[in-house]
Parts: structure tokens; sequence; C-alpha cells
């Protein structure tokens, strides 16, 4: 109904992108793929670069993980849990990387410019605006609150997205060419789907409900990285539409850091961090200033197993995923140089 209305819009020239505040969030582009593999690579690139030169245009990006499994991906073992119960019954159907749905409504991979042409489509009529407040509160839970309304549409269901940016997957490629490639650093990495995977209780049209939504991020996920994480909270429609769509009408964001979460220690110095278990180990860097980093993984009689990062990082802490290594069982020392300089290292252990 929104891309039909728009022309009618632009017939009239009545409204603008400009006529909105640029800092409010417009369109939620959710994308499906496994970034980097051959497929993929083309459409992501695009609109990577598309939504970089438009910061202020409020594009609300979640990178999901689909299609190609890997058991030792747990961003994909991940999505696919919270994604698969929103496809029942064709919610969203996603039967092929890459895909895209742009405000909940299916958007080709190809031409392969036809996910900006749909944002930039939806842009003009902006989602109406949530305000959400997230952080991680004394109680050692993560909050998203946020009041909404149920659109006069239908029915609605509210979705709460934890997504995180600066991660370094280490992973291999698969015999066939796919899979996720290595050392690449990510952005908007979905990582939970909250209250859980299909969404709240129905919305009645015009009903205003007040959300508390907690998480304790120790359940499952030590290695996150809340000083880089987002919560994105938006409400679709429970009924279809004729372009096998599922519209969002409403969206809003906050940044998780944003609520005084303190600083890392280490703010003063680089320095790594060992976190996760020795069943899904990671690491973490802390960096006071954007620098080259190198993070090189060597067993106990110091010969190198894999180079995880070689390449600038970003100011202030980035993940450092392990999990697609497939380290065999046993005990690794990670060495990190920052600018060619050694600055630390950290033995952990890898468990069965």
């Amino acid at each position: 109904m929104k891309r039909f209305l728009l022309a009618l819009v632009f017939g009239s020239g009545i409204l603008s992108q400009q006529s909105f505040a640029q800092t409010q969030p417009k369109v939620l582009a959710e994308l499906f793929g496994n970034f980097g593999c051959t497929n993929c690579r083309t459409p992501d690139d695009n609109y990577s670069v598309f939504v970089a030169q438009n910061p202020n245009d409020g594009i609300v990006v979640i990178n999901y993980h689909n299609e190609f499994p890997d058991v030792s991906d747990h961003f994909y073992v991940e999505s696919k849990a919270a994604v698969t119960p929103r496809e029942s019954s064709s919610f969203y159907n996603v039967t092929g990387d890459p895909s895209a749905f742009i405000d909940g409504v299916p958007s080709e991979s190809t031409p392969q410019f036809q996910w900006i042409n749909s944002t930039n489509t939806d842009l003009a009529v902006p989602l109406t605006p949530i305000d959400v407040t997230a952080g991680l509160q004394s109680d050692g839970l993560i909050h998203v609150k946020f009041n909404v309304t149920g659109p006069a549409s239908g029915q609605s269901k509210v979705y709460v997205v934890l997504k995180e940016s600066h991660v370094y997957y280490a992973n291999t490629f698969s015999p066939g060419g796919y899979g996720n490639p290595p050392d690449s650093l990510w952005n908007d990495i979905f990582r939970v789907m909250l209250p859980s995977t299909t969404g709240s209780d129905p919305l009645a049209p015009g009903e205003n409900k007040s959300f508390d939504i907690t998480y304790d991020p120790t359940n499952a996920q030590q290695d996150w990285n809340i000083q880089n994480m987002t919560a994105v909270v938006f409400v679709q429609d429970v009924k279809g539409d004729p372009a096998g769509g599922f519209d969002v009408e409403s969206l809003g964001v906050a940044n998780l850091a944003s609520s005084g979460v303190a600083a890392s220690s280490n703010a003063g110095a680089a320095s790594l961090e060992v976190l996760g278990t020795s069943s899904r180990p990671s690491l973490r860097i802390s960096l006071p200033q954007s620098s080259r980093v190198e993070l090189t993984l060597c067993d106990l009689l110091g010969r190198e197993v894999r180079t995880v990062v070689d390449g600038m990082t970003p100011a202030g802490m980035t993940s450092v995923d392990l999990n697609g290594l497939q380290l065999s069982p046993g005990c690794y020392i990670a060495r990190m140089t920052v600018g060619g300089e050694p600055v630390d290292q950290k033995k952990f252990i890898v468990a069965p």
C-alpha cells in the first residue's frame, strides 16, 4: 500500500525527503545473505556503499545470515532460529540468498540496484517513529523501553532486534566457494530477537501499549560488545499484502552505549581480552584510536595457526568471533600488534 500511495504523493509534488528530520529512522532494510559469498557480494556491496553515502537518510539495516548453513557460525544459527517462525505460512518465505525486505516488502536482488530503488521509494513516506530507550541497567539486564500504537491497517506485532557492529568473524571458505570471508569487519549483525522469535502478542488497531523488554546478555552471548550494539524496534502487520510482504508500519532505534554504560577500563591503551567460553571462545580488542591491527593465533610452541585480523580497526571495542575457525581442542596464544608494535597477548583454551 505504501508504494501505491507514494505515486500519488510524487504526482502532487507535496512531499520530499528533505521535509523530514534527518535523524529520524525512516526505512527498515532487512538483508538476508552470507556476507562476501559469490552471489551476495555485488548487491551487498552496492547497498552498503549506498547506506554509507547517505548517513542522515534514516536507513536502519539489519544483516541476517541465511540459506547456506554452517553450524559453527552462531550468527547463522541465531538468525535462522529467529527468522524461521516469521516465515512460516510464507511470513517472509526467504528461499535463497541474497534477499532483502524493505519495510517488510520483498525487494529483488536483480536488477542489482533494486534494493536501493525500493529504499529511495519508501524514504519519501517514512515509517511512524517510535521513541526508544535502551541500555544495560543496574540489575545487569538490557532494558528496551518504548510505547507503540497499533496501526489502523489491522493487527500487528512488535519485534525487538539487538544488532552489533565492529565484529570480526574468523571463518574458512566452504569448498563450494560460499561462506563468510575471513578477516572481515562486519556491521549491523543480527544478534537476537526479543521478546521472542514470534514477536509480541498482536496489537489491535489503535491499541496503545507500553513495553519494557529485558534481556540478560550473559545468557548465551558473553562476547557481546554492548558499546557497539543497537536496539531496533519495529511494528509489522500480521496480515500479508499482495506483494508477498508484511508491511512494517513504525520504527525506532536506540544505541545501547548511549545509556551511560561504563567505558572499557583500558580506554587509554590498546588491549586484548578473552571472552566467551572454551567451547565458544572470542576475543575483544580495545583501541584508544583507529589503528592497523594484526591479531595472530599461535600454538604453545609459538607456531602461527591463523591470522584472524589484519587491517584498520576502529577506535573503541571490537569483537573477534573465533567460532568459524573450527580450531582443534587445545591451548592457544593470541598475539596482537598495533601499528606493527607488539602490545598484548592472551592465552585461551578451546574445548571439544
